[in-house]
């Protein structure tokens, strides 16, 4: 069965880093709503991969549809929403202070862009320490309803992709969204290539869970997982933090100054450090391991 699922998954690529034939059976399981799913291991990046659901939304295209029609039941405003629109907003300042005090004080604060804005409570939030800020969202009905209830509504800018953002965006963030992504490298690769130099990513997303186990979630990420997904899509100075209690994993990581291709290549050594009491341990040369697991594995 192991070798079935093996070879059923050959071809799918890891969303994380991208790597193909790298996928190996964890298990079999039931999902929140009682479907069986296969669950796999990526050799590559280590990330855990809902094969399943990923397989088939890569095989039908429709990715965004599922995507649009999830947050349609997800997204809805209702007269609570309305009144409480911008106390939840205030609340999200906080995620936003949390980034710009680990980019430090020298960080510019002038275009931030919110990818999985959601009902753009995040993006309502930085627009209080932006001078410009990008709600992104493939389905814009709620952000339209609620975008005119926020302070500095006019430093708010409804789109519906990251090709919309002009490119010198300083911070994206991007809040349980990453997960939702079949091939999350290579919109991360997009994300890089819209930020300014030294600009920031920071994303927050479920680490693996039985309820967080759903037809949307293509794969769950780890520590090191982290790393070489960023990595791989150009990032660089990564900090990683957990949610322990909500199981959530956060990370905050800067635009590489070298291209791609140098970061892919290089075989620098990072130490094993400590922030804020979580360990955030650095391997040697995380890709370099990575590609030459893969080497042998394919011998």
């Amino acid at each position: 069965m192991t070798d079935s699922l093996n070879s059923r998954y050959a071809a799918v690529k890891c969303p994380c880093c991208g790597f193909s034939g790298a996928l190996r059976q964890y298990q079999e399981r039931y999902d929140i709503n009682g479907r069986k799913v296969d669950i796999a291991t990526c050799l590559g990046c280590t990330a855990l991969v809902n094969a399943s659901d990923l397989k088939e939304s890569r095989d039908s295209g429709k990715s965004e549809d599922i995507q649009r029609q999830a947050s349609e039941s997800y997204y809805k405003v209702d007269e609570n929403t309305l009144a409480s629109a911008r106390d939840r907003a205030n609340q999200m300042l906080e995620l936003v202070d949390f980034a710009l005090t680990h980019l430090g004080n020298d960080f510019p604060r002038r275009r931030f862009a919110d990818f999985g804005a959601g009902m753009g409570f995040l993006s309502a939030a930085a627009a209080l320490r932006f001078e410009k800020s990008y709600a992104i969202e493939y389905n814009t009905t709620a952000l339209e309803q609620l975008h005119s209830l926020f302070e500095n509504s006019e430093r708010i800018q409804i789109c519906t992709g990251i090709d919309a953002l002009p490119t010198d965006v300083d911070l994206v963030a991007s809040w349980h969204t990453i997960e939702h992504l079949p091939d999350a490298q290579a919109v991360l690769r997009n994300v890089h290539d819209h930020l300014s130099a030294g600009g920031g990513l920071f994303f927050q997303c479920p680490m693996f869970k039985p309820e967080y186990v759903v037809q949307t979630h293509y794969f769950f990420l780890n520590e090191f997982a982290c790393h070489v997904m960023c990595e791989l899509a150009g990032f660089e100075d990564i900090h990683v933090w957990f949610d322990m209690e909500s199981e959530f994993i956060t990370c905050l990581a800067r635009k590489g100054r070298r291209s791609r291709r140098a970061v892919q290549k290089s075989t620098t050594r990072f130490s094993a450090t400590r922030h804020h009491g979580l360990a955030r341990t650095r391997g040697t040369s995380l890709l370099a391991r990575a590609r030459a697991l893969l080497r042998r594995l394919a011998r």
